[in-house]
C-alpha cells in the first residue's frame, strides 16, 4: 500500500473517529426551544419528547378565545373541566377562563408556536452538529488541507449522523441493542436477569412505573464518548479497511463464539481496499499524465509510450556519470 494512501486513510479515519465521539455526544443531549411560553424539547434525532407551557401570565392571553355567544359559553362549560382533568395546569385554566367568559384555546395559534418552538430547537440541533463537523476538521489538520474535502470523507454538517429522519435508528432501541449499536464493550451489564420479578413489582398488572422517559434512555456515559474508547466497528462498517484488523477478544471468541464472519469481512476489507486504492491511483495517474502531455513553449510534445525506457536511460546516464566522477 503506498504511503500517500496510508496517510489519507488515516485522516479520513481519525476524522470519523471525531465524528462518532460528536454523534454520541449529540445523543445523550436534548434541545429546546421556545414560543410565546410554550417550550419543545427535541433529541438529536429531531424527535420531540416533550411539550410544556412555561409561563401563565404569557399563554394564557395570547392562546384563550372569548366566547361569540352564551349558548357556546354553555355547551362549552361542561366539557371543559372532564377535557382538562389529566393535567392540573389545565383543570385551573378552564376553571379561571369559565368564571371570566372566555371558553377554550385557540388550537391554530398553539400549534403555530409548537410548530416555531421545534423549528428552533431542530435549528439548534443543526448548530451544533456543524461545530462538531468543524471541531473535528480543526483537529484533523491532513483531511483540513485537502482542497476537495468530499473526496476523503462522506460525511459532511449536512450528512452528519444523527439526522433528523433516523429517529428509529436507536431512539425506541432497548438498552442492549443500543449497546451493541455504539459498540459498547461488556453489553451483557444490560440484561437485567431479575427483569420479570421487578416488573410484577412495579405494578399490578406488571407495567412500568418508572418516570424516566423511555424515548431519551441511552446506555452511553461520559468514558464512552471519549475517541480513545471508540471501537473501530462503529466509525466503519468495515473495521476501517486496510488499516486494522478485527478487535476480536480470544477469550470471548472461545467461550461464547463470534458473531461476526472474519473470513467474510476480511475479504470485504481487501476488496474496499483494493477499488480505494485504485480510484486514488486512478486520479494520480491522471494528474501525471495531464502534465506531461503539456507541451513546453518552443517545445515538442513528448510520448508517453517510451516513458519507462526514457526513465531507464536516464537513470543508466546518472549512474555512470556518477561512477566516472
Amino acid at each position: 500500500m503506498s504511503f500517500r494512501y496510508t496517510n489519507h486513510l488515516v485522516a479520513t479515519l481519525k476524522h470519523r473517529l471525531f465524528l462518532e465521539a460528536a454523534h454520541r455526544q449529540l445523543v445523550r443531549q436534548t434541545f429546546t426551544g421556545v414560543c410565546n411560553g410554550i417550550e419543545v424539547t427535541c433529541t438529536a434525532y429531531g424527535s420531540v419528547v416533550g411539550i410544556r407551557m412555561l409561563d401563565r401570565a404569557v399563554w394564557e392571553p395570547h392562546y384563550q378565545v372569548a366566547a361569540d355567544n352564551k349558548s357556546e359559553a354553555a355547551a362549552a362549560t361542561p366539557t371543559a373541566p372532564a377535557a382538562a382533568s389529566p393535567s392540573r395546569p389545565s383543570s385551573s385554566s378552564s376553571s379561571s377562563s369559565t368564571a371570566s367568559g372566555k371558553t377554550g384555546i385557540d388550537l391554530v395559534k398553539l400549534s403555530a408556536s409548537i410548530q416555531a418552538a421545534t423549528w428552533q430547537a431542530i435549528q439548534k440541533v443543526r448548530a451544533a452538529k456543524e461545530e462538531t463537523h468543524s471541531r473535528s476538521l480543526r483537529r484533523n489538520p491532513q483531511v483540513l488541507a485537502e482542497a476537495r474535502l468530499r473526496d476523503w470523507y462522506e460525511q459532511d454538517a449536512n450528512t452528519l449522523h444523527p439526522r433528523p429522519f433516523d429517529g428509529l435508528k436507536n431512539l425506541e432501541a432497548t438498552e442492549w441493542m443500543q449497546a451493541v449499536r455504539f459498540g459498547v464493550p461488556q453489553p451483557a451489564r444490560y440484561r437485567r436477569p431479575n427483569a420479570a420479578p421487578k416488573d410484577l413489582g412495579e405494578g399490578g398488572d406488571g407495567a412500568h412505573t418508572d418516570q424516566k422517559p423511555r424515548e431519551t434512555i441511552t446506555v452511553l456515559r461520559d468514558e464512552d464518548c471519549d475517541p480513545a474508547n471508540i471501537p473501530i466497528g462503529s466509525v466503519h462498517p468495515l473495521f476501517a479497511p486496510g488499516l486494522l484488523q478485527l478487535e476480536v477478544d480470544p477469550n470471548v471468541a472461545t467461550n461464547g463464539g463470534s458473531r461476526v464472519d472474519e473470513f467474510f469481512v476480511l475479504s470485504e476489507q481487501r476488496k474496499e481496499m483494493r477499488r480505494d486504492e485504485e480510484a486514488f491511483w486512478e486520479r494520480v495517474e491522471l494528474i501525471r499524465r495531464s502534465q506531461l502531455a503539456t507541451i513546453p513553449k518552443g517545445g515538442v510534445k513528448r510520448g508517453y509510450a517510451d516513458m519507462a525506457d526514457t526513465v531507464q536511460d536516464s537513470i543508466e546516464e546518472k549512474v555512470q556519470l556518477r561512477f566516472t566522477q
